[in-house]
């Protein structure tokens, strides 16, 4: 073969692999690379929905679709992060419906719309860890290890000028830490009853003070005795009320009753005990009775039965 027929050869492999990249058209398809989406407007050919042609003619509109949206993206500008390669995608052409409804935003915090109010930016900057003078070491900003936590493990407490003496520091520590956490929970309910709403048609909780007071006092009573003792061996804070649980109270026989109940009640005990009827079950006593019986007549031991 001359130089002429490689060359020939060469140019013929060439408009093949061509070819098999390339789809020639008419009417171009319509491509949407921001949602890697191929749009065909052609109708489809009656001549060519047969039984016998329907699969191979399916398959080749298939593949000059997929064809002309992998040309689209390689066509893309690219950017290589970590070894790898990713192409830029366009702004969609075509509005494709959300299958759910966008969600709403999250209700904000009164905190929150109070810094928004303010201008207050969230500092995100800040380091998770802080130096602590007393140990001369960084311990946690916040969670478990933070500096308050460890404060709270101080076995001595340093009195500030003027202070009472008498004054338990270690309880009133306590006390102002509990106020902390029990004022940090109301303001998660608040934000929380706030961020649900109560929906139309259901009666809305009573607002006032005296209903707020009754509601927390039912609730309060409703968590105490929820425990195994029924909030008999709970601690009590401060002070707090005694909360009285329901329970049975056993009846007790009045001291000083009048004659005829006192005289009816002594005949009612002395017929039970004179009585036909008597209050011994003896069938019951008999088949008690008759293994000792036997065991005794045979010589043998009796075995008490195991309860």
């Amino acid at each position: 073969m001359d130089v002429s027929g490689l060359l020939n050869a060469a140019k013929a492999a060439e408009d093949a692999k061509r070819r098999a990249v390339t789809v020639d058209r008419e009417q171009p398809h319509d491509v949407d690379a921001g949602n890697l989406m191929v749009v065909d407007t052609v109708p489809l050919l009656p001549s060519e929905l047969t039984a016998a042609r329907r699969g191979e003619y399916i398959r080749a509109l298939a593949r000059d679709g997929v064809q002309v949206l992998f040309n689209a993206i390689w066509e893309l500008p690219t950017t290589r992060a970590d070894e790898v390669v990713l192409a830029s995608l366009p702004n969609p052409t075509y509005a494709i419906p959300r299958e759910k409804p966008v969600p709403k935003p999250k209700q904000l915090t009164k905190w929150e719309q109070f810094a928004l109010k303010k201008g207050i930016k969230k500092n995100s900057k800040r380091d998770t860890r802080v130096f602590d003078d007393t140990k001369q070491e960084f311990v946690r900003r916040h969670g478990y290890e933070h500096r308050k936590n460890q404060d709270d493990k101080d076995w001595i407490i340093e009195l500030p000028d003027q202070a009472d003496p008498f004054v338990d520091y270690f309880a009133k520590r306590n006390e102002l830490k509990k106020g902390r956490v029990a004022k940090n929970e109301m303001q998660q309910a608040r934000n929380i009853a706030k961020a649900n709403p109560v929906k139309q048609g259901l009666a809305a909780p009573s607002t006032s003070n005296d209903a707020k007071k009754q509601l927390l006092k039912e609730q309060l009573k409703r968590t105490k005795t929820s425990t195994a003792s029924l909030g008999r061996f709970d601690k009590s804070i401060g002070k707090e009320p005694k909360i009285k649980t329901p329970g049975k109270k056993r009846q007790y026989d009045s001291a000083v009753m009048q004659a005829g109940t006192e005289k009816q009640r002594s005949l009612t005990i002395l017929s039970r005990i004179t009585g036909k009827e008597s209050l011994l079950n003896e069938n019951k006593a008999i088949r008690q009775a008759k293994p000792k019986i036997m065991a005794l007549e045979q010589g043998g031991k009796i075995h008490k039965r195991r309860k």
